[in-house]
């Protein structure tokens, strides 16, 4: 016991790798925010500034996207219908050591639960998709209460146990055109709280 113990040290700096200083690896990052502020773009350049082309899982008819950033450009729908039919070592295969985003959570999860008899949602392909070792971003959008901040329209239980929820937002208080990126939640993470101008 004191072996498997030993083997399961945890090392300061290692439990959690990131893409640049946000994006954990390995796990879920929520990015959530008002329709049209710029949430798929502005990942999308800051995967791109950090090397990374994803595969940008759309549910979303994101139809001009691929002029604003590079990407692999998947049609969602036809992604799960695939995945959901296909032998499980090929899929896993295919699927991992990626970088996946999913526009947006409600169109996803609402297709899932329909094709699946609410079997599965699509925090079961998120959990699918980083047990092979891929990194899933999701996004969502922001739903907003008389007098209270910005939440997202996800499963509340799952989205307070992933590894990053990001709030991307236009503060109309201070500014029609700045862009910030409240980060709400992310384990190690240690730098301001408002990022201004984020990669737009």
């Amino acid at each position: 016991m004191t072996n498997l113990l030993d083997k399961s040290k945890y090392i300061k700096g290692l439990s959690m790798k990131t893409i640049g200083d946000l994006i954990p690896l390995n796990r879920t990052t929520l990015i959530y925010g008002r329709s049209g502020c710029g949430k798929s773009v502005s990942i999308l350049k800051y995967l791109n500034k950090h090397n990374e082309i994803p595969y940008f899982i759309d549910f979303d008819s994101n139809d001009n996207i691929e002029s604003l950033a590079s990407l692999n450009h998947i049609d969602g729908y036809l992604f799960w219908d695939n995945i959901s039919t296909s032998n499980k070592d090929e899929v896993k295969q295919e699927l991992s050591d990626k970088v996946f985003i999913i526009d947006t959570y409600a169109m996803a999860d609402n297709y899932i639960k329909a094709k699946t008899d609410n079997k599965y949602s699509v925090t079961d392909l998120c959990s699918m998709l980083t047990s092979f070792g891929s990194t899933v971003i999701v996004i969502a959008h922001a739903i907003y209460y008389s007098g209270k901040d910005a939440e997202p329209d996800v499963d509340t239980i799952w989205s307070n146990h992933i590894g990053c929820k990001l709030h991307l937002h236009k503060d109309i208080l201070k500014t029609k055109t700045n862009i910030y990126l409240e980060v709400e939640k992310l384990r190690g993470y240690n730098g301001p709280d408002i990022i201004n101008d984020w990669m737009r």
